[in-house]
């Protein structure tokens, strides 16, 4: 499906679908997020300007009927989700 997803995103826009397949691997997709891996800082902040993340979502949508949130991290490592306001994680 990864594969389709990026077939969409060529068509809408270039330079993002050649940022996400050459530099990026998914790292997590829950439906309410898309988590995508970047090797440096300088790659995953490019993706993270811009029009990028919302040209990702639009191929998704396409493909998968998925309608989710796009973040860019710097590793191979899934940022833990923020919980509700007001709450803290604290562990034992």
């Amino acid at each position: 499906m990864w594969t389709e997803v990026l077939g969409v995103l060529s068509g809408l826009r270039r330079t993002t679908w050649t940022l996400v397949s050459q530099h990026a691997q998914v790292l997590h997709c829950d439906g309410q997020r898309l988590v995508l891996g970047f090797a440096s800082p300088g790659l995953a902040g490019n993706f993270g300007r811009g029009a990028h993340p919302e040209y990702l979502r639009q191929a998704l949508i396409e493909v998968l009927g998925l309608d989710c949130r796009i973040e860019a991290v710097v590793g191979d490592q899934v940022p833990a989700r923020p919980g509700p306001a007001g709450s803290s994680a604290q562990s034992g």
